[in-house]
């Protein structure tokens, strides 16, 4: 169970759903958007900040191995879907 009291979440990707749906889906549940994941350290940061997300990376392991993340949103090119999904159930996420 998160520390901070919610379901903690991971959004993989800046994709245009996960703007305008998926993070206002995702807290509508009572769920927490803790971190996002980008390969472009600029578009992370305007997401996060954008979105309110506290937490912002370039790099898959920082957000992978946060025990407070419990989910991940997927939200990436379909090429790199893959990636993230693998690492993800790895993960245990």
């Amino acid at each position: 169970m998160a520390t901070h009291g919610k379901t903690g979440w991971s959004v993989m990707g800046t994709g245009t759903i996960a703007t305008e749906q998926m993070v206002a889906g995702i807290r509508a549940q009572g769920h927490t958007p803790l971190w996002v994941v980008s390969r472009r350290k600029l578009d992370a940061a305007h997401f996060a900040q954008d979105l309110d997300i506290p937490q912002r990376t370039t790099n898959l392991s920082n957000a992978l191995g946060d025990p407070d993340v419990e989910f991940i949103y997927v939200s990436a090119r379909i090429g790199r879907r893959g990636h993230y999904i693998a690492a993800a159930a790895q993960a245990g996420k």
